[in-house]
Formats: C-alpha cells, structure tokens, sequence
C-alpha cells in the first residue's frame, strides 16, 4: 500500500497558547520546529543530534513534550494521535467514495459508451480480442468510477454557477465529466494527490472568487502555468491553504469532539 503523504497537520491555537504559557518565544519556536521534524519523520531521536542541535538551549523545557517511546525515539503523543486521526479519517472517506461511486449505474454506461472519446490510455484498443477488451473496459470503469462521482459534484456545482458555458450542455456533459474524471486520476495517481486533498479543493474552488472563474471544468487542471511552470490545480492549493474555507459552526464542535474523544456529528 502506498504511503499516504501529510502535508500539514491540525494545529489548535488554543489548546497550544494553554500548554505553553511558561514557555519562552525561544522555547516555544522551538516546540514548534521540532513538531513539525516529528511530523516530517515519524519520530525523533532520543537525543538530539544534527540539524536538531540547534534547540540544546531550550531542550530541557520542552524534552517534556516528547516523551521517550518503546523503540527509543520520542514522539509528542497529541501529534501521533492526531495523525492516526486524519488516515483513518482519509482511508474511510477514500472507500465511502468508491462505495458511493460504486452505485452510480450511471457511470459504467457512460464510460463504455465514451470510452472510444477518451484518451488512448484510458480508451481500449481497437486491436485487442473482444474478450481482453471487455475484461480492460471493466478495468477502466472501477478505475475511474471514484473520480467520475468526484468531477460529476463538482461541474453540478460549477454548472449552476456558469449555466452558459460550452461545456455544462446536455449534449457535453457526459465527456466533461469524463475527462475531469481522468483529469483527477492522473492527478492521483502519477502526482501523488490523496482523495482528501483532491475533495477538499474541489469543495473550496467554488467557493473563491478566483479559482471558480479559472476553474470552471477539470479537463485541463494538469496543464502548466506560463506564469511559474506550475500545475493549474497546484497553484489552486497554494491559495487554498493561503486562505482556507472558514470552518463552520459544525467544524468547530466536531474538532472540539474529537479531542475529547467524542463520535463526530454527522451533517
């Protein structure tokens, strides 16, 4: 299984400001800086050594944070847990959207019917017995399905946004979603983006002022900026996490719950 790759990691204002008030900015900075080498690397080593030398003067305030594990490295028990949290969170939501995508009787239809429209790497090939080609469509149709249910929310979204555009007529449609479905395939897959970070962006996209002009369809969010040579759908990220969706009221009580322990509440 493919390691998951963690970006970022939930950081609680409050919760930090509390348990660091006799902290100094020095030591406190360097709480900081030695969460995120845990996060980066898993673990810390019982004693510090290289890069991480340079926090030998504030070390003794702050060893206490990071408690010495079984395996001799030290871990800050509230980032782990925290990191637990967000796989289980991702690897549920992951097969939530197969399972979702799975009983769209929709999908299978559209892309047997497109399929000749794709490109020839999704497209079977013509020289191919009927038999390989049929066990190949089927290949193609439970590789796509999650994508296909990811773009199909997205350009509902975006339809009703720009109801004129090209792209969102009826007689369209089915290929806009295919290719915006092949789009975030190749974004998973060759690019490394996990489901979670391909949801969340589709949510936010909408929602900026920006990005729902210039992403308006997903066919073409691979494509390369002229501007600094990075993915269209990269540099949506970069601004994402500039300025994130505000959390709303349930967010903000389902992180307090988890905190405590708690289920969740469900929308």
């Amino acid at each position: 299984m493919t390691e998951m790759k963690l970006p970022y990691f939930p950081f609680y204002a409050s919760d930090f400001l509390s348990d660091t008030e006799e902290l100094t900015n020095a030591e406190a900075g360097a709480y900081v800086r030695l969460l995120i080498h845990q996060w980066k690397n898993k673990s810390l080593p019982k004693l510090l050594t290289g890069k991480l030398l340079c926090y030998l003067d504030e070390w003794p305030n702050i060893e206490q944070y990071f408690p010495l594990c079984d395996d001799a490295r030290r871990r800050n028990p509230r980032l782990e847990k925290e990191r637990e949290k967000i796989i289980s969170r991702r690897e549920k939501q992951s097969e939530g959207g197969k399972k979702s995508a799975s009983q769209n009787k929709l999908a299978p239809k559209l892309l047997n019917k497109l399929a000749p429209k794709l490109p020839p790497n999704i497209a079977e090939s013509e020289s191919e017995s009927d038999k390989e080609s049929e066990k190949n469509k089927d290949s193609i149709n439970e590789a796509l399905l999650p994508f296909l249910s990811l773009a199909a929310k997205f350009h509902d979204t975006q339809a009703k946004n720009w109801p004129k555009q090209t792209v969102f007529k009826t007689s369209l449609r089915a290929k806009t979603d295919l290719t915006g479905a092949d789009a975030l395939e190749k974004l998973h897959r060759l690019d490394g983006w996990s489901m979670d970070e391909i949801s969340d962006l589709l949510e936010w996209i909408p929602e900026d002022e920006f990005w729902r002009v210039n992403i308006r369809s997903l066919g073409n969010i691979r494509k390369k900026s002229s501007r600094n040579d990075a993915k269209k759908i990269e540099n949506a990220q970069a601004s994402m996490q500039r300025n994130p969706k505000e959390k709303s009221i349930t967010d903000l009580v389902n992180e307090a719950r988890e905190r405590q322990g708690l289920d969740v509440i469900k929308d």
